[in-house]
């Protein structure tokens, strides 16, 4: 083990050799006025959001340009049908630089993309969020497994940052670095830029040892290192494989225990790439257990041991398989039996409210003409409740009430193909990947979580 810790912390110097300029991390977090487009609900043991509009944006990335607006949605982003989106696109809620465009316009450098959808978001693990440290500089929490980072996807009001923001009245919060949506374990978020600059610094120098564990097929050896390199092969999904052309891409492996069956392993990443833990052990032979996108049938009998690569028809065979296995149309259950009866709840509803919007302007007028004629000059105390206030005590930081489904909090849309349909729930246990983020250890500190259920040495998966 000191041999081990030898090698990586020679690694970690030669890293600090070759760090080039630092960065400034720009995120300014989520503020309060973006906080209430929805609410939160639970049920089943999972956090759920209420669908809500919201229009994305995104300026034309690089591997977009030239290509036409149908050409990127179709491939780099979830959509619910073709059909849905050529009516997006026809009706103008899917907009180049504010204008209504074709399904073929070439995107060009600076263009402008936003489109507007009926939100729909995808549940996760209900569980409250575990505080490791909470001090004026940064707040260090346990991410549950199944919550990303920051908004991507189908997750946003259902993203730590989110969830910090809503329930616990953190706003503008800056993530240091990102951990995968299914790993759980210690994520700091900095509450000042000051302190961002500060520990984005430490970590682009090499001086933060980042120690996960996780759980993989079949007995690992003692110890191993892997330096290969990482590229995304699929950027819808988010797929990634050691490829020859990738980005340099180092991980330390040490077996801690092993059961028969699986092994629990000790990683120290040396590099911060995407899914690199979870790639570099698959390309070992022993994938996580439970990954659902590096542990599949879909890779072959040996799970892409040892495999590099080369070309696109490995690449485009394996995506197809991923994206089929994970197709959202496994988990249609049929017609929601209450989309008709509450739609038309919602438009009744939206009747009476413009017949007292007329008859209140006429109300109003008259007042107005009334009050023109009284002598004098009056001032009334506003009677209208002051702005929320964010919470600031340790002790109402978190949301004691766990709210259930309410009918009338749901408002679908008569064109919204998610509000049509009934979906089956994920139990929380699908929605747990075995990797966790034990440690992490700075310079002058260091904060890490117990050991989870899963990484005990005598554990055993039930069936």
């Amino acid at each position: 083990m000191l041999g081990f810790i030898s090698t990586w912390k020679r690694q970690q110097k030669k890293g600090i050799e070759e760090t080039g300029p630092l960065t400034t991390n720009p995120d300014p977090g989520y503020s309060s006025d973006v906080l209430s487009e929805t609410e939160y609900y639970f049920e089943d043991g999972l956090r759920k959001v209420y669908p809500y509009f919201h229009t994305f944006t995104s300026y034309v990335k690089g591997r977009w340009l030239g290509r036409t607006v149908w050409d990127v949605f179709t491939k780099e982003f979830h959509v619910s049908t073709e059909e849905n989106l050529l009516q997006d696109i026809n009706s103008g809620l899917l907009r180049v630089n504010d204008k209504i465009v074709t399904a073929d316009y070439k995107l060009k450098f600076n263009d402008l993309l936003s489109h507007r959808i009926h939100r729909h978001e995808n549940p996760v693990i209900g569980t409250k969020l575990e505080i490791i440290e909470d001090n004026e500089h940064v707040i260090v929490i346990n991410k549950p497994s199944s919550i990303p980072c920051h908004p991507c996807g189908r997750y946003r009001y259902n993203s730590i940052v989110f969830i910090l923001g809503k329930e616990y009245g953190y706003t503008n919060l800056r993530n240091i670095y990102r951990l995968d949506r299914l790993t759980s374990g210690v994520l700091i978020c900095a509450k000042t830029s000051e302190k961002t600059r500060e520990l984005e610094d430490q970590i682009l120098n090499k001086s933060v040892q980042k120690e996960y564990v996780c759980r993989v097929v079949g007995k690992f050896p003692d110890e191993v290192e892997v330096d290969q390199p990482l590229e995304c092969i699929n950027h819808k999904i988010s797929l990634w494989q050691v490829r020859e052309s990738g980005k340099p891409s180092k991980t330390l492996f040490k077996r801690l225990s092993y059961n028969g069956t699986t092994s629990v392993v000790q990683c120290f990443p040396l590099t911060g790439r995407t899914h690199q833990i979870r790639v570099h052990l698959q390309y070992l032979g022993h994938p996580i257990i439970n990954d659902p996108l590096y542990s599949g049938d879909f890779w072959g009998p040996e799970a892409a041991k040892g495999k590099i690569f080369k070309c696109e028809i490995d690449e485009k065979k394996v995506g197809e398989e991923v994206i089929k296995n994970h197709n959202i149309g496994l988990w249609e259950k049929g017609p929601h039996p209450l989309f008709q009866t509450r739609l038309q709840q919602v438009k009744e509803e939206a009747a009476r409210r413009k017949a007292a919007a007329s008859t209140n302007l006429v109300n109003i007028s008259h007042e107005e003409e009334t009050k023109s004629t009284k002598d004098g000059d009056s001032h009334e105390e506003a009677t209208e409740p002051p702005l929320k206030r964010f919470k600031t005590n340790d002790e109402d930081k978190m949301e004691e009430s766990r709210p259930s489904f309410d009918l009338q909090k749901w408002i679908p849309n008569e064109n919204c193909i998610h509000c049509k349909t009934e979906y089956i729930d994920p139990q929380p246990k699908d929605l747990i990947m075995y990797l966790h983020a034990l440690s992490y250890k700075g310079p002058d500190w260091k904060y890490q979580t117990s050991l989870p259920d899963w990484a005990q040495p005598n554990w055993q998966e039930e069936h």
